[in-house]
Protein backbone atom coordinates (compact mmCIF):
# COMPACT_ATOMS: atom_id res chain seq x y z
CA UNK A 1 0.00 0.00 0.00
CA UNK A 2 2.91 2.37 0.72
CA UNK A 3 4.19 1.80 -2.82
CA UNK A 4 0.79 2.61 -4.30
CA UNK A 5 0.43 5.76 -2.20
CA UNK A 6 3.92 6.98 -3.21
CA UNK A 7 3.24 6.23 -6.88
CA UNK A 8 -0.02 8.21 -6.84
CA UNK A 9 1.32 11.32 -5.08
CA UNK A 10 4.82 11.51 -6.59
CA UNK A 11 3.75 13.86 -9.40
CA UNK A 12 5.03 17.17 -10.74
CA UNK A 13 3.28 20.11 -9.12
CA UNK A 14 0.76 22.11 -11.15
CA UNK A 15 1.83 25.55 -12.36
CA UNK A 16 -0.28 28.67 -12.66
CA UNK A 17 0.23 31.79 -14.80
CA UNK A 18 -1.18 34.82 -12.99
CA UNK A 19 -1.98 37.94 -14.98
CA UNK A 20 -2.03 41.11 -12.88
CA UNK A 21 -3.37 44.46 -14.10
CA UNK A 22 -2.71 47.44 -11.80
CA UNK A 23 -4.69 50.53 -12.80
CA UNK A 24 -4.16 53.83 -10.97
CA UNK A 25 -6.51 56.71 -11.78
CA UNK A 26 -5.71 60.21 -10.47
CA UNK A 27 -8.07 63.19 -10.77
CA UNK A 28 -7.42 66.71 -9.44
CA UNK A 29 -9.41 69.96 -9.54
CA UNK A 30 -8.03 73.41 -8.63
CA UNK A 31 -9.90 76.74 -8.80
CA UNK A 32 -8.89 80.21 -7.60
CA UNK A 33 -11.44 83.01 -8.05
CA UNK A 34 -11.79 86.53 -6.59
CA UNK A 35 -10.28 89.99 -6.21
CA UNK A 36 -7.53 90.35 -3.66
CA UNK A 37 -7.75 93.96 -2.31
CA UNK A 38 -4.87 95.58 -0.43
CA UNK A 39 -4.92 94.49 3.16
CA UNK A 40 -2.69 97.31 4.52
CA UNK A 41 -1.46 100.84 3.67
CA UNK A 42 1.57 102.87 4.80
CA UNK A 43 1.85 106.64 5.50
CA UNK A 44 5.12 108.65 5.37
CA UNK A 45 5.87 112.14 6.85
CA UNK A 46 8.37 114.63 5.36
CA UNK A 47 8.96 118.40 5.77
CA UNK A 48 11.30 118.75 2.78
CA UNK A 49 14.49 120.91 2.56
CA UNK A 50 15.21 122.94 -0.60
CA UNK A 51 18.77 123.43 -1.77
CA UNK A 52 19.68 125.95 -4.60
CA UNK A 53 22.90 125.46 -6.51
CA UNK A 54 24.46 128.00 -9.02
CA UNK A 55 26.57 126.42 -11.69
CA UNK A 56 28.98 127.58 -14.36
CA UNK A 57 27.44 129.95 -16.93
CA UNK A 58 24.86 131.29 -14.49
CA UNK A 59 22.64 128.14 -14.36
CA UNK A 60 20.90 127.30 -11.11
CA UNK A 61 19.31 124.02 -9.83
CA UNK A 62 16.93 123.40 -6.92
CA UNK A 63 16.91 120.10 -4.94
CA UNK A 64 14.32 119.13 -2.29
CA UNK A 65 15.36 116.52 0.27
CA UNK A 66 12.71 114.89 2.52
CA UNK A 67 13.39 115.42 6.22
CA UNK A 68 11.46 113.55 8.92
CA UNK A 69 12.74 115.70 11.78
CA UNK A 70 10.65 118.80 12.57
CA UNK A 71 11.70 121.53 14.94
CA UNK A 72 9.26 122.92 17.47
CA UNK A 73 9.50 126.31 15.75
CA UNK A 74 8.10 124.84 12.49
CA UNK A 75 5.18 122.88 14.02
CA UNK A 76 2.54 125.45 12.99
CA UNK A 77 3.71 125.10 9.38
CA UNK A 78 2.91 121.33 9.11
CA UNK A 79 0.07 120.61 6.71
CA UNK A 80 -1.32 117.91 4.41
CA UNK A 81 1.55 118.42 2.03
CA UNK A 82 3.94 116.88 4.52
CA UNK A 83 2.23 113.42 4.41
CA UNK A 84 2.26 110.70 1.72
CA UNK A 85 0.28 107.38 1.66
CA UNK A 86 1.34 104.25 -0.22
CA UNK A 87 -1.55 101.97 -1.41
CA UNK A 88 -0.58 98.47 -2.64
CA UNK A 89 -2.05 97.17 -5.87
CA UNK A 90 -5.05 94.78 -6.03
CA UNK A 91 -4.85 91.32 -7.64
CA UNK A 92 -7.61 89.63 -9.64
CA UNK A 93 -7.36 85.80 -9.74
CA UNK A 94 -9.42 83.60 -12.06
CA UNK A 95 -7.53 80.33 -12.38
CA UNK A 96 -9.14 76.96 -13.25
CA UNK A 97 -7.16 73.73 -13.50
CA UNK A 98 -8.31 70.11 -13.97
CA UNK A 99 -6.01 67.12 -14.50
CA UNK A 100 -6.59 63.42 -15.17
CA UNK A 101 -3.99 60.67 -15.21
CA UNK A 102 -4.05 56.89 -15.66
CA UNK A 103 -1.21 54.45 -15.07
CA UNK A 104 -1.54 50.86 -16.34
CA UNK A 105 0.85 48.03 -15.48
CA UNK A 106 0.19 44.49 -16.69
CA UNK A 107 2.84 42.00 -15.48
CA UNK A 108 2.47 38.20 -15.51
CA UNK A 109 3.76 35.81 -12.87
CA UNK A 110 4.25 32.05 -13.09
CA UNK A 111 4.11 30.14 -9.82
CA UNK A 112 4.02 26.50 -8.78
CA UNK A 113 1.23 25.04 -6.69
CA UNK A 114 1.57 26.13 -3.06
CA UNK A 115 4.60 28.36 -3.75
CA UNK A 116 4.40 32.12 -3.04
CA UNK A 117 4.77 34.71 -5.81
CA UNK A 118 5.64 38.35 -5.10
CA UNK A 119 5.15 41.50 -7.16
CA UNK A 120 6.65 44.89 -6.26
CA UNK A 121 5.71 48.00 -8.25
CA UNK A 122 7.11 51.31 -7.02
CA UNK A 123 10.28 52.63 -5.42
CA UNK A 124 12.49 51.90 -2.44
CA UNK A 125 12.67 54.69 0.15
CA UNK A 126 15.79 54.89 2.34
CA UNK A 127 15.08 55.11 6.08
CA UNK A 128 17.63 55.86 8.80
CA UNK A 129 17.91 53.64 11.86
CA UNK A 130 19.94 54.66 14.87
CA UNK A 131 21.93 52.57 17.34
CA UNK A 132 24.78 52.94 19.82
CA UNK A 133 28.16 51.26 19.45
CA UNK A 134 30.09 50.83 22.72
CA UNK A 135 33.50 52.44 22.80
CA UNK A 136 34.95 49.34 24.42
CA UNK A 137 33.59 46.21 26.05
CA UNK A 138 31.57 46.76 29.21
CA UNK A 139 31.16 50.51 28.67
CA UNK A 140 27.69 51.98 29.08
CA UNK A 141 26.62 54.23 26.25
CA UNK A 142 28.92 54.75 23.33
CA UNK A 143 29.03 56.35 19.93
CA UNK A 144 25.72 56.77 18.02
CA UNK A 145 25.68 54.98 14.67
CA UNK A 146 23.16 55.64 11.90
CA UNK A 147 22.32 52.79 9.53
CA UNK A 148 20.15 53.05 6.44
CA UNK A 149 17.63 50.53 5.21
CA UNK A 150 15.01 50.64 2.47
CA UNK A 151 11.26 50.14 2.49
CA UNK A 152 9.00 49.38 -0.48
CA UNK A 153 6.79 52.29 -1.56
CA UNK A 154 4.08 51.56 -4.12
CA UNK A 155 1.99 48.44 -4.79
CA UNK A 156 3.13 45.24 -3.04
CA UNK A 157 1.33 42.04 -4.03
CA UNK A 158 1.92 38.58 -2.47
CA UNK A 159 0.05 35.54 -3.85
CA UNK A 160 0.08 31.81 -3.12
CA UNK A 161 -1.96 29.74 -5.66
CA UNK A 162 -3.28 26.22 -5.11
CA UNK A 163 -4.83 24.12 -7.90
CA UNK A 164 -7.83 22.06 -6.83
CA UNK A 165 -8.97 18.80 -8.38
CA UNK A 166 -11.91 20.44 -10.21
CA UNK A 167 -9.55 22.93 -11.94
CA UNK A 168 -10.51 25.72 -9.57
CA UNK A 169 -7.67 27.84 -8.22
CA UNK A 170 -7.57 28.86 -4.56
CA UNK A 171 -5.37 31.87 -3.86
CA UNK A 172 -4.15 33.60 -0.71
CA UNK A 173 -3.67 37.25 -1.68
CA UNK A 174 -2.13 40.11 0.28
CA UNK A 175 -2.23 43.59 -1.28
CA UNK A 176 -0.43 46.54 0.35
CA UNK A 177 -0.40 50.05 -1.14
CA UNK A 178 2.13 52.38 0.51
CA UNK A 179 2.71 56.05 -0.31
CA UNK A 180 4.74 58.88 1.20
CA UNK A 181 2.47 61.40 2.96
CA UNK A 182 5.25 63.66 4.23
CA UNK A 183 8.44 63.81 6.23
CA UNK A 184 9.32 64.35 9.89
CA UNK A 185 12.62 65.88 10.92
CA UNK A 186 14.41 64.39 13.94
CA UNK A 187 17.84 65.74 14.83
CA UNK A 188 18.42 66.90 11.28
CA UNK A 189 17.41 63.57 9.67
CA UNK A 190 14.24 63.33 7.58
CA UNK A 191 12.01 60.32 8.21
CA UNK A 192 9.20 59.54 5.74
CA UNK A 193 5.60 59.28 6.92
CA UNK A 194 3.85 56.47 5.00
CA UNK A 195 0.18 55.85 4.30
CA UNK A 196 -0.74 52.17 4.41
CA UNK A 197 -3.71 50.50 2.73
CA UNK A 198 -3.61 46.72 3.08
CA UNK A 199 -5.97 43.88 2.09
CA UNK A 200 -5.41 40.18 2.88
CA UNK A 201 -7.95 37.50 1.96
CA UNK A 202 -8.48 34.03 0.46
CA UNK A 203 -10.36 33.68 -2.81
CA UNK A 204 -11.33 30.83 -5.12
CA UNK A 205 -11.51 31.37 -8.88
CA UNK A 206 -12.22 29.27 -11.91
CA UNK A 207 -9.54 29.05 -14.58
CA UNK A 208 -9.59 32.30 -16.56
CA UNK A 209 -11.95 34.05 -14.12
CA UNK A 210 -10.91 37.53 -12.99
CA UNK A 211 -11.04 38.99 -9.50
CA UNK A 212 -11.20 42.78 -9.17
CA UNK A 213 -9.84 44.42 -6.03
CA UNK A 214 -11.16 47.97 -5.90
CA UNK A 215 -12.18 50.58 -3.40
CA UNK A 216 -8.61 51.63 -2.56
CA UNK A 217 -9.50 55.32 -2.81
CA UNK A 218 -7.90 58.50 -1.49
CA UNK A 219 -10.17 61.57 -1.58
CA UNK A 220 -9.18 65.01 -0.26
CA UNK A 221 -11.16 68.28 -0.47
CA UNK A 222 -9.93 71.67 0.79
CA UNK A 223 -11.24 75.28 0.60
CA UNK A 224 -9.25 78.38 1.62
CA UNK A 225 -10.41 82.02 1.64
CA UNK A 226 -8.07 85.05 1.78
CA UNK A 227 -9.51 88.54 1.97
CA UNK A 228 -11.12 91.24 4.09
CA UNK A 229 -12.61 89.88 7.29
CA UNK A 230 -16.41 89.95 7.41
CA UNK A 231 -16.93 90.95 3.78
CA UNK A 232 -15.52 87.61 2.57
CA UNK A 233 -18.67 85.86 3.89
CA UNK A 234 -21.20 87.92 1.90
CA UNK A 235 -22.44 86.12 -1.24
CA UNK A 236 -21.30 87.55 -4.58
CA UNK A 237 -19.58 90.51 -2.86
CA UNK A 238 -17.03 88.16 -1.38
CA UNK A 239 -15.41 87.78 -4.82
CA UNK A 240 -14.70 91.57 -4.85
CA UNK A 241 -13.00 91.62 -1.45
CA UNK A 242 -11.50 88.10 -1.14
CA UNK A 243 -10.03 85.20 -3.07
CA UNK A 244 -11.43 81.65 -2.72
CA UNK A 245 -9.24 78.66 -3.55
CA UNK A 246 -10.76 75.16 -3.92
CA UNK A 247 -8.66 72.00 -4.29
CA UNK A 248 -10.00 68.46 -4.78
CA UNK A 249 -7.84 65.38 -5.34
CA UNK A 250 -9.02 61.82 -6.02
CA UNK A 251 -6.82 58.75 -6.45
CA UNK A 252 -8.07 55.18 -6.95
CA UNK A 253 -6.18 51.93 -7.43
CA UNK A 254 -7.83 48.92 -9.11
CA UNK A 255 -6.11 45.52 -9.24
CA UNK A 256 -7.37 42.77 -11.57
CA UNK A 257 -6.04 39.21 -11.04
CA UNK A 258 -6.66 36.44 -13.62
CA UNK A 259 -5.12 32.95 -13.10
CA UNK A 260 -4.51 30.37 -15.86
CA UNK A 261 -3.41 26.76 -15.42
CA UNK A 262 -0.40 25.97 -17.61
CA UNK A 263 0.60 22.54 -16.27
CA UNK A 264 -1.20 19.72 -14.48
CA UNK A 265 0.10 16.49 -12.93
CA UNK A 266 0.05 13.42 -15.18
CA UNK A 267 -2.38 11.13 -13.39
CA UNK A 268 -2.90 7.51 -14.42
CA UNK A 269 -6.04 5.48 -14.09
CA UNK A 270 -4.57 3.44 -11.23
CA UNK A 271 -4.09 6.65 -9.22
CA UNK A 272 -7.87 6.87 -8.79
CA UNK A 273 -8.40 3.22 -7.91
CA UNK A 274 -9.52 2.35 -4.40
CA UNK A 275 -7.11 0.90 -1.84
CA UNK A 276 -8.18 -2.17 0.12
CA UNK A 277 -6.47 -3.89 3.05
CA UNK A 278 -7.02 -7.43 4.26
CA UNK A 279 -6.84 -8.11 7.96
CA UNK A 280 -6.06 -5.72 10.83
CA UNK A 281 -3.63 -5.17 13.67
CA UNK A 282 0.06 -5.68 13.00
CA UNK A 283 -0.27 -7.88 9.90
CA UNK A 284 -2.47 -6.20 7.26
CA UNK A 285 -2.14 -7.26 3.64
CA UNK A 286 -2.56 -4.97 0.63
CA UNK A 287 -5.10 -6.30 -1.87
CA UNK A 288 -4.01 -5.28 -5.34
CA UNK A 289 -1.29 -5.65 -7.94
CA UNK A 290 2.34 -4.83 -7.02
CA UNK A 291 3.71 -1.54 -8.28
CA UNK A 292 7.32 -1.20 -9.43
CA UNK A 293 8.87 2.10 -8.32
CA UNK A 294 12.30 1.70 -10.00
CA UNK A 295 13.42 0.49 -13.41
CA UNK A 296 10.83 -0.01 -16.15
CA UNK A 297 7.43 1.07 -14.84
CA UNK A 298 4.71 -1.12 -16.33
CA UNK A 299 2.13 1.62 -15.64
CA UNK A 300 3.99 4.44 -17.43
CA UNK A 301 2.45 5.64 -20.67
CA UNK A 302 -0.59 3.36 -20.55
CA UNK A 303 -3.56 2.84 -18.34
CA UNK A 304 -3.67 -0.20 -16.09
CA UNK A 305 -5.47 -3.19 -17.53
CA UNK A 306 -8.32 -4.58 -15.44
CA UNK A 307 -7.38 -7.77 -13.74
CA UNK A 308 -9.43 -10.75 -12.77
CA UNK A 309 -12.48 -9.72 -10.84
CA UNK A 310 -11.84 -6.01 -11.48
CA UNK A 311 -14.17 -3.81 -13.54
CA UNK A 312 -13.01 -2.14 -16.75
CA UNK A 313 -13.16 1.64 -16.63
CA UNK A 314 -12.44 4.42 -19.05
CA UNK A 315 -9.62 6.91 -18.46
CA UNK A 316 -10.65 9.99 -16.57
CA UNK A 317 -10.52 11.65 -13.22
CA UNK A 318 -10.74 15.07 -11.63
CA UNK A 319 -8.80 16.79 -14.47
CA UNK A 320 -10.46 14.98 -17.35
CA UNK A 321 -13.76 13.42 -18.23
CA UNK A 322 -15.15 11.43 -15.28
CA UNK A 323 -14.71 7.70 -15.45
CA UNK A 324 -17.96 6.05 -16.52
CA UNK A 325 -18.67 2.42 -15.63
CA UNK A 326 -19.61 0.16 -18.52
CA UNK A 327 -23.33 -0.35 -18.81
CA UNK A 328 -24.70 -3.86 -18.23
CA UNK A 329 -27.96 -5.25 -19.44
CA UNK A 330 -28.94 -6.20 -15.88
CA UNK A 331 -32.23 -5.01 -14.51
CA UNK A 332 -32.31 -1.99 -12.20
CA UNK A 333 -31.66 -3.06 -8.62
CA UNK A 334 -34.41 -2.99 -6.06
CA UNK A 335 -34.35 -0.59 -3.14
CA UNK A 336 -32.26 -2.05 -0.34
CA UNK A 337 -33.07 -1.26 3.28
CA UNK A 338 -30.61 -0.88 6.16
CA UNK A 339 -32.08 -0.77 9.67
CA UNK A 340 -30.57 -0.25 13.12
CA UNK A 341 -32.07 -2.68 15.63
CA UNK A 342 -31.08 -2.46 19.33
CA UNK A 343 -31.08 -5.51 21.55
CA UNK A 344 -33.13 -3.54 24.09
CA UNK A 345 -34.72 -0.11 23.91
CA UNK A 346 -34.43 0.48 27.70
CA UNK A 347 -31.22 -0.31 29.59
CA UNK A 348 -29.68 0.61 32.92
CA UNK A 349 -26.73 2.94 33.52
CA UNK A 350 -23.38 1.14 33.45
CA UNK A 351 -24.52 -1.75 31.27
CA UNK A 352 -24.00 -2.56 27.61
CA UNK A 353 -26.44 -2.60 24.73
CA UNK A 354 -25.94 -4.06 21.26
CA UNK A 355 -27.17 -2.49 18.03
CA UNK A 356 -27.29 -4.52 14.80
CA UNK A 357 -27.18 -3.02 11.32
CA UNK A 358 -29.44 -5.30 9.24
CA UNK A 359 -29.87 -5.20 5.45
CA UNK A 360 -32.83 -6.41 3.37
CA UNK A 361 -33.33 -6.77 -0.40
CA UNK A 362 -29.58 -6.51 -1.04
CA UNK A 363 -28.41 -7.04 -4.62
CA UNK A 364 -24.75 -7.42 -5.56
CA UNK A 365 -23.52 -5.45 -2.49
CA UNK A 366 -19.75 -5.18 -2.60
CA UNK A 367 -18.93 -2.35 -0.14
CA UNK A 368 -20.65 -0.23 2.47
CA UNK A 369 -19.61 2.97 4.22
CA UNK A 370 -21.58 5.10 6.66
CA UNK A 371 -21.34 7.59 9.51
CA UNK A 372 -23.29 7.20 12.75
CA UNK A 373 -24.11 9.92 15.27
CA UNK A 374 -25.10 9.43 18.92
CA UNK A 375 -25.18 11.39 22.19
CA UNK A 376 -21.69 11.16 23.77
CA UNK A 377 -23.12 12.07 27.21
CA UNK A 378 -25.39 9.02 27.22
CA UNK A 379 -23.61 6.36 25.10
CA UNK A 380 -20.04 5.30 24.36
CA UNK A 381 -19.23 3.07 21.37
CA UNK A 382 -16.94 0.26 22.51
CA UNK A 383 -16.66 -2.19 19.60
CA UNK A 384 -17.67 -2.73 15.96
CA UNK A 385 -17.81 -6.34 14.71
CA UNK A 386 -18.62 -8.00 11.39
CA UNK A 387 -22.18 -9.25 11.19
CA UNK A 388 -21.38 -11.98 8.63
CA UNK A 389 -23.51 -10.88 5.64
CA UNK A 390 -20.64 -9.75 3.37
CA UNK A 391 -18.48 -12.71 4.43
CA UNK A 392 -21.20 -15.33 4.02
CA UNK A 393 -19.26 -17.11 1.25
CA UNK A 394 -16.16 -17.50 3.40
CA UNK A 395 -14.28 -14.49 2.01
CA UNK A 396 -12.32 -12.34 4.43
CA UNK A 397 -13.60 -8.78 4.34
CA UNK A 398 -11.82 -5.52 5.22
CA UNK A 399 -13.49 -3.72 8.13
CA UNK A 400 -12.19 -0.26 9.08
CA UNK A 401 -14.05 1.54 11.91
CA UNK A 402 -13.03 4.98 13.21
CA UNK A 403 -14.61 5.72 16.60
CA UNK A 404 -14.78 9.30 17.91
CA UNK A 405 -16.63 9.13 21.23
CA UNK A 406 -15.74 12.71 22.19
CA UNK A 407 -17.63 14.01 19.15
CA UNK A 408 -20.37 11.37 19.36
CA UNK A 409 -19.80 9.84 15.94
CA UNK A 410 -18.16 6.94 14.15
CA UNK A 411 -17.20 6.24 10.53
CA UNK A 412 -17.27 2.61 9.35
CA UNK A 413 -16.14 1.16 6.01
CA UNK A 414 -16.54 -2.50 5.06
CA UNK A 415 -15.37 -3.96 1.70
CA UNK A 416 -15.15 -7.39 0.11
CA UNK A 417 -11.91 -8.61 -1.59
CA UNK A 418 -11.29 -7.38 -5.18
CA UNK A 419 -11.50 -10.83 -6.73
CA UNK A 420 -14.92 -11.58 -5.23
CA UNK A 421 -18.42 -10.65 -6.39
CA UNK A 422 -21.17 -8.87 -4.49
CA UNK A 423 -23.63 -10.41 -2.03
CA UNK A 424 -27.43 -10.48 -2.29
CA UNK A 425 -30.25 -11.24 0.12
CA UNK A 426 -30.90 -10.39 3.77
CA UNK A 427 -28.63 -10.50 6.80
CA UNK A 428 -26.67 -8.65 9.48
CA UNK A 429 -23.98 -6.27 8.25
CA UNK A 430 -22.44 -5.15 11.54
CA UNK A 431 -22.84 -5.49 15.30
CA UNK A 432 -22.13 -2.42 17.40
CA UNK A 433 -21.64 -2.53 21.17
CA UNK A 434 -22.42 0.59 23.25
CA UNK A 435 -21.72 1.30 26.92
CA UNK A 436 -24.27 3.41 28.80
CA UNK A 437 -22.84 6.41 30.67
CA UNK A 438 -25.76 8.42 32.09
CA UNK A 439 -29.52 8.50 32.18
CA UNK A 440 -31.24 9.92 29.13
CA UNK A 441 -32.41 9.15 25.62
CA UNK A 442 -29.95 9.00 22.72
CA UNK A 443 -30.80 8.69 19.05
CA UNK A 444 -28.51 6.55 16.89
CA UNK A 445 -28.84 7.82 13.34
CA UNK A 446 -27.11 7.72 9.96
CA UNK A 447 -25.57 11.06 8.98
CA UNK A 448 -24.10 9.77 5.72
CA UNK A 449 -24.29 6.31 4.15
CA UNK A 450 -24.02 4.58 0.78
CA UNK A 451 -23.93 1.05 -0.63
CA UNK A 452 -21.80 0.22 -3.71
CA UNK A 453 -21.56 -2.70 -6.09
CA UNK A 454 -18.47 -4.20 -7.73
CA UNK A 455 -18.27 -1.30 -10.24
CA UNK A 456 -18.28 1.22 -7.37
CA UNK A 457 -21.75 2.37 -8.41
CA UNK A 458 -23.97 3.62 -5.60
CA UNK A 459 -27.01 1.39 -5.16
CA UNK A 460 -30.42 2.77 -4.16
CA UNK A 461 -31.06 2.19 -0.48
CA UNK A 462 -32.96 3.54 2.49
CA UNK A 463 -31.52 3.93 5.99
CA UNK A 464 -33.54 4.02 9.21
CA UNK A 465 -32.38 5.11 12.67
CA UNK A 466 -33.24 4.05 16.22
CA UNK A 467 -32.95 5.30 19.81
CA UNK A 468 -32.02 3.90 23.21
CA UNK A 469 -33.33 5.03 26.61
CA UNK A 470 -30.99 4.76 29.61
CA UNK A 471 -32.55 4.73 33.10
Amino acid sequence: MAEKVLQSIDKAKPEVLIEVAVIEVDRSFDRTLGLQPPSSTSAAFSTGTTTTTTGTGGTTSTTTTPVNNVTIKNLPKIGSGNFSITIPSSTLDAVYKRTKAKVLQNPSLRAADGKPAKLRIGTKQPVAQGSFQPTFAGNIGGTPVVNFTTIDVGVNLDMTPRVLLNRDISMTIKVAVNAIAGFENFSGIRYPVLTNREIEHDIRLKEGESSVIGGIITDSDSVSVNGVAGVSRIPLLKYLFSTETKNRTEAEIIIVITPHIVRLPEYLEDDYASIALLGAGNSPRFIGRPIQLSGDNPLAGKAAQPGAGQPATTPGGPFGAPAQPQATPANAPRLASVKLTPSSTEVAVGSRVGVSAMIENAQNVYALSFSLAFDPKVLKLVEVQNGGFLSGDGKIIALAPRIENEAGQTVVSITRPPESSGMSGNGVLLNLSFETLAAGTSAISFTQANIRDLNQTTLPASFSSTQVTVK
